[in-house]
């Protein structure tokens, strides 16, 4: 009993990854979930960039000031270094994927859910694992960053996919009522093939989808994505539409 103890409290140590975080307290239940459900499972929930912070690229964070922070503390996990206090997108990634994953568990769907937790277990390293589970869907999690006044919600398809073109479409139009009016953009394709989890899982017949959910650049859609009910709304109505969808293509 003691090992286990000791190797669980080891593995709840590497996926809330290195960075000091401060508020937020959450019960991570995302981490009941990384067991997976063995081979085959139903669909994969990938999410999007990894824990380890000190490996992350500037643009996967955003940086707060107190004001802020006052706000958000309650809502998501709030990192800080020398700079100051962040939010991470892979938090953000973290809170609406898991939600996901619990609403497809409560309906019955086997689901993997996969976090990273460091850069050795990047887009392709992802893609490659997922593959060899073999799921009827590939999802994976991210929100976008570029301008401060960008704003929307898209999926993004491989080229000449047709099917997962059009589950993607359903998706979209599955949260275009969402309460925080965070506008429906036109969907995607994975253009010169630069996603690598992508080409990775074009290898195997799955449905292969990637759901950019906000921009997190954008001081007001931030607030909006980063919030509990954000995080519900998604999750529900996803879960919601993945079921058709495999009632629809796996009776």
């Amino acid at each position: 009993k003691l090992k286990k103890l000791a190797v669980a409290l080891i593995m709840g140590a590497m996926l809330l990854g290195i960075g000091m975080a401060i508020g937020y307290n959450s019960n991570d239940s995302y981490a009941l979930l990384t067991e997976g459900q063995g081979t085959n499972p139903q669909i994969v929930v990938r999410i999007g960039e990894y824990g380890n912070e000190e490996e992350v690229k500037a643009g996967k964070r955003i940086y707060i000031n107190n004001e802020i922070y006052k706000q958000v503390k309650s809502q998501i996990k709030v990192r800080e270094d020398e700079k100051g206090m962040f939010i991470s997108e892979f938090d953000i990634n973290r809170k609406v994927g898991t939600r996901i994953a619990q609403e497809l568990s409560k309906k019955g769907i086997k689901v993997d859910l996969q976090v990273s937790t460091s850069k050795s277990q990047d887009l392709n390293a992802s893609g490659r694992w997922a593959r060899k589970k073999n799921p009827d869907i590939y999802f994976s999690v991210h929100h976008n960053a570029f301008k401060e006044n960008s704003s929307g919600y898209l999926f993004i398809v491989n080229n000449k996919d047709k099917v997962s073109e059009k589950v993607a479409q359903q998706l979209s139009n599955a949260i275009v009522d969402n309460p925080m009016s965070i506008p429906q953009m036109r969907n995607r394709y994975n253009e010169n093939n630069y996603i690598g989890e992508m080409n990775e899982m074009a290898k195997i017949d799955s449905i292969n989808i990637l759901a950019e959910l906000g921009f997190f650049s954008n001081p007001n859609e931030l607030m909006n994505i980063i919030s509990d009910e954000y995080a519900n709304y998604v999750g529900e109505h996803m879960a919601d539409e993945i079921q058709n969808v495999l009632n629809d293509y796996w009776k």
